[in-house]
């Protein structure tokens, strides 16, 4: 099977491509944001897991953002904390866009890592 343009593109790309549903769940990743971390596949993974249990519940700013969903960045004046697998922490920065799936909206998400893997 020939990979889609698309394909090339998230596969091709430094920083972590991640689309998730209205559930949380990760429906599509691309090796970067695998890499990342430290998973061999994020799909079924719910992204709360990779986002530090802190004061501030994941699971409620990502209920938020689908009442109101537009692109913006997240964490504006703040640093935010990505979750390794190994539970380990990596400062990061993500942006966010909704996006037409083929059934619902989807959350597009790019991450960049500010530090080394």
């Amino acid at each position: 099977m020939q990979a889609t343009l698309w394909e090339k593109f998230g596969k091709a790309s430094g920083e972590g491509l991640l689309a998730v549903d209205p559930d949380g769940i990760i429906v599509t990743a691309n090796p970067a944001a695998c890499k990342m971390f430290g998973y061999p596949d994020l799909i079924g993974v719910n992204v709360d897991e990779l986002a530090p249990r802190d004061s501030i519940s994941h699971a409620t700013l990502r209920e938020n953002f689908m009442v109101n969903p537009e692109q913006r960045p997240m964490g504006r004046g703040r640093f935010l904390n990505g979750l390794r697998k190994d539970g380990s922490q990596f400062r990061i920065e993500i942006g966010i866009f909704p996006f037409a799936g083929h059934w619902e909206t989807l959350v597009g998400v790019n991450v960049r890592s500010l530090s080394m893997f």
